[in-house]
């Protein structure tokens, strides 16, 4: 049978992870032939299978009033609990309206009832899976036990109720072995780990003349040492380290290029460390305008790169977060054959590291062993191809689109 597959989150827009993974997903899931269908407060997805409610997206001035005096401090003369009852019947009314209008026989819930980043939607789509008992997955990136930030203001009962719910319509997949174990711990709900994963069978054409232009567009010469931090600037991606790793190698050509969103978590940390830049005589630059998701290809290949070509263009890949629910930066590196210098991180060391990818490897802080492992994969050609070569073929082996094909297969209806 064929199901028409209803994904929901907040946003499915740009190359952050959820919207990248979900788009890997839908990929694999109509080559078993289903149809794919979006709901989100903001969406980059073909517009006749995509139902836009601004409502659910998380960055509204109103969600953030709401996020303030559930994790900070209440205000006197804003009634939260009413508003958020009143924004969840105006959501969940929008969600079953894109139930309805394409006809969706199967969930797929993107991190929106795991993190409460925008409780309201949490709390719709769980009355709608709980009245309805529609089949679901619910795809967990990050728990709001993982974010320091999340200190509930009297809300702890709603939240620990919705996020995860736990209801017998819904299946619950995780992306590493330690939020299985936490989410058991905390609320017995067993789950399935489902890493991310890349087409490793298919890897990208990149031209090179775009690859150049690319270059030339940001302001990085031929003879530049073009590195590539491929995260958004939010302080668990600890981009200090990728700061110290450009003073120690006090090179002019140096061009240090973040190609995700600054504000996602609001200001503080992108005027911090451009802040540590100007002090330092760091070149940084951000190019998050013009990069593409790769995978939905369907930007203005006048106006914009695809972030693979953005990768594609650089000579080192930095990637020091401090945590990750598991690392798309990691596999995406791998995937464009680029040499990648990384913290250890807890998910890493858990899942990834034993399985032996040849990379640059630092324990919270950048040594001299570091540096000197930088020095020479930035000049030793020969020990770059090794590195790659090494890595694509264990990724391809561990975090393939094979894999998740495999293990979507059991979670979902075959045709």
């Amino acid at each position: 049978m064929s199901l028409n597959v209803g994904f929901v989150s907040t946003r499915f827009s740009g190359i952050d992870g959820v919207s990248l993974e979900a788009a890997k997903w839908s990929e694999v899931i109509d080559t078993m032939g289903h149809q794919s269908y979006w709901f989100a407060g903001e969406s980059d997805r073909t517009p006749d299978r995509s139902f836009v409610e601004p409502k659910a997206h998380f960055k509204t001035a109103l969600n953030h009033r709401i996020n303030r005096c559930i994790t900070l401090d209440r205000e006197p003369d804003f009634d939260a609990p009413a508003t958020i009852q009143q924004q969840k019947a105006e959501l969940e009314t929008a969600l079953l309206a894109f139930l309805e209008t394409y006809n969706i026989n199967f969930l797929i819930v993107e991190n929106a009832i795991s993190i409460p980043m925008q409780v309201p939607l949490g709390l719709a789509v769980r009355n709608v899976l709980s009245k309805l008992r529609i089949p679901t997955i619910a795809h967990h990136h990050d728990f709001y036990w993982e974010r320091g930030r999340f200190q509930f203001n009297g809300y702890q009962k709603m939240i620990q109720r919705t996020f995860p719910p736990n209801l017998p319509n819904v299946r619950h997949v995780v992306i590493n072995s330690i939020a299985q174990r936490q989410l058991f711990e905390r609320t017995g709900i067993t789950s399935q780990i489902i890493p991310n994963v890349m087409d490793y069978s298919n890897p990208p054409a990149i031209e090179g003349d775009r690859v150049s232009r690319l270059r030339t567009t940001i302001g990085v010469d031929p003879d530049d040492i073009m590195i590539l931090q491929p995260t958004r600037m939010i302080a668990r991606k600890g981009i200090e380290n990728t700061l110290e790793i450009v003073r120690r190698l006090n090179d002019a050509r140096c061009k240090l290029i973040v190609s995700h969103k600054v504000d996602d978590e609001g200001w503080d940390y992108y005027r911090r460390i451009t802040a540590t830049c100007e002090k330092l005589g760091i070149d940084i630059r951000f190019i998050y305008g013009i990069v593409a998701n790769p995978i939905l290809n369907n930007f203005d290949p006048e106006a914009q790169y695809s972030l693979w070509e953005v990768y594609k263009a650089a000579d080192l890949i930095t990637f020091p977060s401090l945590n990750e629910g598991f690392g798309n930066a990691f596999l995406e590196a791998i995937f464009v054959e680029k040499p990648i210098v990384m913290n250890r991180y807890e998910t890493f060391v858990a899942d990834i590291e034993s399985k032996g990818f040849d990379v640059i490897k630092f324990d919270g802080r950048i040594n001299s062993n570091t540096m000197d492992q930088v020095r020479t994969i930035l000049s030793n050609k020969s020990r770059q191809q090794q590195m790659v070569e090494t890595n694509y073929g264990l990724a391809k082996l561990n975090f393939s689109y094979d894999l998740l094909r495999k293990q979507l297969s059991g979670l979902i209806p075959s045709t």
